[in-house]
């Protein structure tokens, strides 16, 4: 048989042909399968981007519900799902506590989750009782509670009084006072605020668990001029023996302080741990007192007591004497130098 070149050339076009259709087919059936992926790649990612939607939304609805500003929602949202969570759990916390969140967040060096946190422990109290001797009972019993930006606000001074008890560094201890000052700036603006808008009060700042910390940072900044100190309980800390009196001048320059810086809120816990604190120091002076009269009449010599003869001598001595020195005025009485003006004599007695 003899060979068909065209039959050849025309069955090799054919094969040609076939496979170009091959070719094609496959390189279709790709190009489908990759408009298949792509389009489930971008409804899948729209998917993602929809539900990432809804929990930002779902998160900032939350936040605002436990009392964060809107903005500030936002902002903890979009920094991700660990921020959402801690925020939560601060505001969850603060809530519970009579606190407002978002005033704490808004309030001057609380810059850091561990500075929300801290502030909202400083509205508990540290033990069982506030100054004075007042129980949680007598307190509910006594007094109002703050409303939730006071009581924000009195957390926070709380907060910077137990950093200066736990501290002996003066430069740390004046920093965290510079930061009292400028929260009380604040805090005093907000209260007159509120008259201005016809409150007939300015309503409590402090609370049971509030209270506490700052007068005990204050007696403890009195202290330090006598070589004592104060941990964070309110328990005295060096060689007290020969102090007590500087111990109960310590608390009248407390008082004095206490009086100057938180007289303008009008805050009735300060008033009356103010009062106690200077009820305490004018008893601990008087049993002080009768104790070296005791030793002086039983025959002892005791450098700190002294006499004069009348008020003119008293008077031209005063500068003289030392704090804790005893001082008898005949026919008119035995007292303590103090340096401390006692409001009921005008003199440095009680």
């Amino acid at each position: 048989m003899a060979f068909s070149f065209g039959g050849f050339a025309a069955g090799a076009a054919g094969a040609v042909t076939e496979r170009i259709r091959i070719n094609e087919d496959r390189t279709q059936k790709r190009l489908e399968e990759s408009r298949r992926d792509a389009r489930a790649l971008r409804l899948r990612k729209g998917a993602e981007r929809d539900a990432e939607k809804k929990a930002t939304e779902e998160a900032i609805g939350s936040l605002t519900f436990m009392g964060y500003a809107p903005e500030t929602a936002a902002h903890i949202a979009s920094q991700g799902k660990t921020a959402v969570s801690l925020a939560g759990d601060a505001g969850t916390r603060a809530m519970q506590r009579g606190l407002d969140i978002n005033t704490i967040y808004s309030l001057p060096e609380v810059n850091s989750n561990s500075a929300v946190n801290e502030t909202i422990d400083g509205a508990e109290p540290k033990a069982s009782t506030v100054f004075g001797g007042f129980n949680r009972e007598e307190y509910q019993r006594l007094y109002q509670e703050p409303d939730e930006i006071s009581n924000s606000f009195g957390a926070r001074l709380a907060v910077l009084s137990q950093k200066q008890l736990a501290t002996n560094d003066p430069n740390k201890i004046a920093g965290y006072e510079r930061q009292k000052v400028t929260l009380l700036k604040d805090l005093n603006a907000m209260k007159e605020a509120e008259s201005i808008k016809g409150e007939d009060e300015k309503g409590p700042t402090f609370t049971l668990g509030t209270i506490q910390s700052n007068v005990n940072s204050a007696v403890k900044q009195q202290l330090v001029n006598f070589d004592l100190g104060m941990d964070m309980e309110g328990n005295m800390r060096g060689k007290i023996e020969g102090k007590e009196a500087q111990v109960e001048v310590a608390r009248l320059r407390a008082a004095d302080y206490l009086n100057q810086t938180f007289t303008s809120l009008e805050d009735p816990v300060m008033t009356d741990a103010v009062s106690a604190l200077q009820a305490q120091a004018a008893t601990n002076l008087t049993s002080y007192k009768n104790a070296i009269v005791s030793q002086v009449e039983a025959g002892q010599t005791v450098e700190r007591y002294k006499t004069v003869a009348n008020e003119e001598e008293l008077n031209s001595k005063i500068n003289t004497f030392n704090i804790g020195d005893v001082i008898s005025l005949p026919n008119v009485g035995t007292f303590v130098y103090t340096q401390i003006v006692n409001p009921v004599t005008g003199k440095p007695f009680y």
